[in-house]
């Protein structure tokens, strides 16, 4: 009784550290911004240290109720609002980051669920291990060998004046002991404060959405230049439109539009014509008056409005005219 008992509470205990690891893990890839409670990414000191003071009030272990289920968890929340802190405190925001997302015409402008797209990218980031420091958390910031700039080797020489012989000795630089760095590097990110991780998104552009509608992800963008000065900006998603081989979207509308070419004598008088819907068989064709245009000459184009030719928009259509030419074989 007493073994099944402790085999019981064993396994109870495996579990929690299992769910704490599961936990830690998926803290470690949070959002810097989230985490400290800002929906924004254009924040000063002032405010980024009134988020910190806010959010560390809040999952401070004093202010948390334990439980069973939460002891061995206690602090790891705290922690993490503390290191975002760390991480972004005193630097300058990059420049947002631009991701192509590309629709096909008829997908944009079909009515139905929203458009769906799944996207990767490596993103450019602040080293966790270090804090985005370079070093170990808590040791000096390592800094370049200005002895040997960073190569790790240098070069001694002796005499060389006055006539005398020239004497020189290359190996191991004696001021870095060869690391090209004065201070402990960080194993992780080898002292760039930078690492690049890989980030999958699910992107969902609501169906009519113009051409370059942008969706905006907070503080998911890359960090430009030293991560040990710089922090994310945002990373956006800018919407492209699979160009279409007969329409073309006019701008910023969602009507559409085309171009044919017509004889002349034709478009002088008054027909019926079948113009193909968007998606093609799936859709159908749309039937029309062309009014007769008694005055047309050669080169002159009219133009037809054809309404609610997608379900978001009109087809402006252009209809150019021009002369046949018939030529004979003597």
């Amino acid at each position: 009784m007493i073994l099944s008992i402790l085999s019981t509470l064993t396994c109870t205990r495996i579990i929690l550290r299992c769910l704490i690891i599961l936990t830690l893990v998926a803290m470690i890839n949070a959002n810097l911004y989230t985490t400290l409670g800002l929906i924004i990414s254009h924040f000063d000191e002032k405010q980024l240290k009134a988020a910190y003071r806010s959010s560390a009030i809040r999952t401070h272990p004093d202010k948390i109720k334990k439980s069973t289920l939460t002891n061995d968890n206690d602090g790891l929340e705290f922690q993490m609002v503390s290191e975002a802190f760390k991480i972004l405190k005193g630097k300058q925001r990059s420049e947002d980051t631009i991701e192509e997302v590309h629709v096909k015409l008829f997908n944009l402008l079909t009515q139905g669920p929203n458009i769906v797209v799944q996207a990767s990218r490596k993103t450019k980031i602040s080293c966790k291990a270090c804090l985005g420091t370079g070093s170990p958390n808590g040791l000096p910031v390592p800094k370049l060998c200005t002895t040997c700039r960073g190569s790790g080797q240098s070069t001694q020489t002796w005499g060389c004046r006055n006539g005398q012989p020239c004497i020189h000795m290359s190996g191991t630089c004696g001021t870095c002991g060869g690391q090209g760095w004065i201070g402990q590097l960080c194993r992780i990110c080898r002292g760039s404060g930078c690492v690049q991780e890989q980030r999958d998104f699910t992107v969902e552009f609501p169906t009519g959405s113009l051409n370059e509608h942008t969706l905006r992800a907070v503080g998911e963008g890359d960090i430009q230049g030293d991560c040990k000065y710089n922090r994310p900006g945002d990373l956006l998603f800018k919407l492209r439109v699979v160009p279409h081989p007969i329409y073309e979207m006019i701008e910023n509308t969602n009507d559409l539009k085309t171009t044919m070419e017509m004889n002349v004598e034709k478009l002088r008088t008054t027909f019926d014509m079948n113009v193909e819907r968007l998606g093609g068989a799936r859709q159908g064709y749309v039937q029309f008056k062309v009014p007769a245009y008694r005055s047309m000459v050669a080169g002159e184009t009219r133009t037809v409005r054809i309404e609610n030719f997608t379900d978001y928009g009109d087809l402006v259509l252009y209809m150019k005219a021009r002369e046949d030419v018939w030529s004979f074989n003597t």
